[in-house]
């Protein structure tokens, strides 16, 4: 994958987290291998959202933790995935099967 890709993506997720500090009503997972980002508004796209931050963790097991995150909040989520980006593949497939 060219890298800027890689930090095109990172620097969304990074950006995306420092909205959600703003509202002060988010809530905001994160790890060294996702970033997962509640905010006050219901709003499936804008306001909850779902970045795998390390290629290398498995599609699956992100759906199910965000599953998990969301769920407990009683909200819906948009994962956010680079067109075209071999290493996303996966994770559309894994989020079609879903």
């Amino acid at each position: 994958m060219d890298e800027r890709w890689r930090v095109a993506h990172l620097n969304l997720a990074e950006s995306s987290r420092r909205f959600f500090e703003l509202d002060s009503g988010a809530t905001v997972e994160a790890s060294e291998g996702w970033l997962f980002g509640a905010g006050t508004a219901s709003h499936p796209v804008i306001s909850n959202a779902v970045f795998r931050l390390d290629d290398r963790l498995d599609p699956d097991e992100l759906i199910e933790r965000a599953r998990g995150f969301f769920g407990a909040r009683g909200r819906g989520f948009a994962v956010w995935a680079r067109e075209g980006v071999d290493e996303d593949r996966e994770l559309a497939g894994a989020l079609e099967r879903a």
